[in-house]
């Protein structure tokens, strides 16, 4: 009796010893399936991370603030997705317009003015130190580079309307027609490319009556939209000026 009684303990020991072993063996694949889990979580979220980070050093490397001398243009982007744009106008009143921007998925940028005259969202490729903005067929394509520091805006605009009082200044030391459209450029500006100067002539040539020289600015959008003559409408009286020569 006593050797029936070891022998079933010793099965009860056995089976118990074979339900301990599946035990830990299913607890060791449950560990090993959390390992895995948690390795692919811990990937997804670096490269969440990572991602995330790309674009916010994007975002970065555009704020700032970039300015264009030669359309008399300037263009401020701050870090939360604001800024001011700004244009030296030199006949009308000059355009200031807030904007809010951000980078598109296709690493340009969009950029909205707060403007009635603007129809489009403006596009931005930032190469380097050069922003470059762009728009529908309203929009000259505009070259900015970035300066160090923060842009004063509004001194920026008072600067450029004294260098063309102080171009007008110098108006009668013209001496030829290619000087009498370059001061023209250089005072009244090209809106933003739109305008080309040419100096006008009669059967004595460029200098009028041995006195003057005769310029007007032609409207590339006014021709495109079927102006027989091309001027600006809204700037003839203005900008049919007379130089005089010294």
């Amino acid at each position: 009796m006593l050797r029936g009684v070891v022998k079933m303990n010793k099965k009860k020991i056995m089976a118990g010893i074979g339900s301990v072993i599946v035990i830990l063996s299913l607890a060791g694949c449950q560990f090993g399936k959390n390992q895995t889990d948690n390795t692919s979580s811990t990937k997804s979220s670096s490269s969440a991370s990572q991602v995330t980070n790309s674009s916010s050093n994007a975002q970065n490397l555009l704020v700032g603030s970039y300015q264009d001398d030669a359309d008399k243009a300037a263009i401020t982007l701050n870090s939360d997705g604001t800024g001011r744009y700004v244009y030296a106008d030199p006949v009308n009143a000059d355009t200031d317009d807030q904007l809010t921007w951000h980078q598109n998925s296709d690493g340009t940028y969009a950029i909205n003015l707060q403007d009635a005259d603007v129809t489009s969202v403006l596009t931005g490729r930032l190469s380097g130190q050069t922003l470059t903005i762009s728009g529908d067929s309203s929009w000259n394509t505009e070259t900015f580079t970035k300066v160090n520091g923060q842009l004063d805006l509004d001194k920026y605009l008072s600067d450029h309307h004294q260098t063309a009082a102080s171009s007008t200044g110098t108006k009668n030391a013209i001496n030829s027609a290619d000087e009498a459209v370059a001061l023209a450029k250089a005072v009244y500006g090209d809106n933003k490319g739109d305008w080309q100067w040419v100096c006008l002539s009669d059967n004595n040539g460029y200098l009028i009556d041995n006195q003057y020289y005769f310029v007007k600015a032609i409207s590339k959008s006014s021709l495109n939209n079927g102006s027989m003559t091309g001027q600006p409408r809204v700037y003839e009286s203005i900008l049919m000026g007379q130089l005089k020569s010294s």
